[in-house]
């Protein structure tokens, strides 16, 4: 495994339903405290007469960690805390501007599932899964 942390100290979270995509499920979506775990499982392909196996990717896997993640779901009446069901894939974008260089970046995670907690309040630490992950702009050093 090859373990690649990134710290985001505060961005906007928006969550999509795959089968309805540009159809945003809940509001709120900022975030502090995030980190972004990116992993890509490697293996060994032995090549005749090469004296070293080369190192091929076979996968990625992603962990969102969440400090705080403050959502509403605009859909009920009053408006309350989502019901993210963990067995539910959705798509993830993360949205953020770097304060020391202005850099904007913006993460798009696809088979996003929540990591076994149930959400019980509008803003508490959550841990997602994600199978997928398309990067635009430039990440801060």
């Amino acid at each position: 495994m090859n373990g690649i942390p990134l710290t985001i100290l505060e961005a906007d979270i928006s969550f999509y339903d795959p089968a309805h995509p540009g159809a945003q499920i809940w509001i709120g979506g900022c975030a502090d405290n995030i980190v972004c775990t990116d992993e890509y499982p490697r293996r060994d392909v032995e090549i005749p007469g090469v004296a070293q196996a080369k190192k091929k990717k076979i996968g990625e896997s992603h962990v969102i960690e969440i400090g705080n993640l403050y959502l509403i779901d605009a859909s009920t009446n009053p408006p309350g805390v989502p019901d993210i069901d963990p067995d539910l894939p959705y798509t993830m974008v993360i949205e953020w501007t770097d304060e020391d260089t202005g850099l904007r970046a913006k993460r798009t995670y696809g088979a996003v599932t929540l990591r076994g907690q149930k959400v019980t309040t509008p803003n508490q630490n959550l841990t997602f899964d994600a199978e997928t992950m398309a990067q635009e702009g430039e990440v801060p050093a």
